[in-house]
């Protein structure tokens, strides 16, 4: 789970620091799931 933190770490950074509004989507979106899938472990 602490891996997981971490990636959704690093993904946020590189969405905040995307140059372009297609890079910041993707990263966006994979942000989006990364977090969906931590949510669904803490509300068991």
């Amino acid at each position: 789970m602490a891996d997981l933190d971490d990636l959704a770490g690093y993904v946020a950074s590189e969405l905040n620091h995307a140059k372009n509004r297609k890079l910041r989507k993707e990263w966006d979106q994979i942000f989006i799931k990364i977090a969906a899938i931590l949510e669904s472990y803490t509300d068991e």
